[in-house]
């Protein structure tokens, strides 16, 4: 089952696109522009929840006429906000997971703006042992911080 984000027909589940499996039941949060007739779909994000307090993001995609304006990295701090002030999330982990053109240096640069270390899915603070081995064997370079 797809779900449909009005002007966002082209979510896919984080498994379609090569994340862990985990990151399907996550919560999608969807940056929205006001336009003068209606709101137009920039971009989501998605997170998940795989142990207190400690988050499992990613799976974001920007429209392709909003790119190159800083929109990604605002839907990504937006989303760490309200997953410490709503969520009461303590720490954030990301899979870089490169889709459409981008390169995992370009992720790179981005997540270490935003305050990320690499820290490997073994390195995952507060995450139980088979958690950190299902991200282990998405092969994704995995990325976090604290908050």
């Amino acid at each position: 089952m797809r779900r449909e984000v009005e002007g966002l027909s082209v979510h896919r589940y984080a498994s379609e696109k090569g994340y862990p499996n985990i990151m399907d039941r996550g919560m999608t949060f969807v940056m929205l522009h006001d336009m003068d007739c209606h709101k137009h779909a920039i971009g989501y994000t998605t997170a998940t929840e795989i142990d207190e307090g400690v988050f499992l993001v990613g799976n974001t995609w920007v429209d392709e006429d909003s790119r190159g304006h800083g929109y990604h990295a605002d839907l990504l701090k937006w989303r760490n906000e309200e997953l410490k002030e709503t969520f009461g999330a303590t720490h954030i982990y990301t899979c870089l997971n490169p889709q459409e053109g981008v390169s995992v240096k370009q992720l790179e640069e981005t997540v270490s703006k935003l305050g990320y270390k690499k820290v490997g899915a073994m390195g995952m603070k507060n995450v139980r042992l088979f958690l950190r081995v299902h991200v282990l064997c998405s092969g994704l370079p995995v990325w976090g911080k604290e908050l």
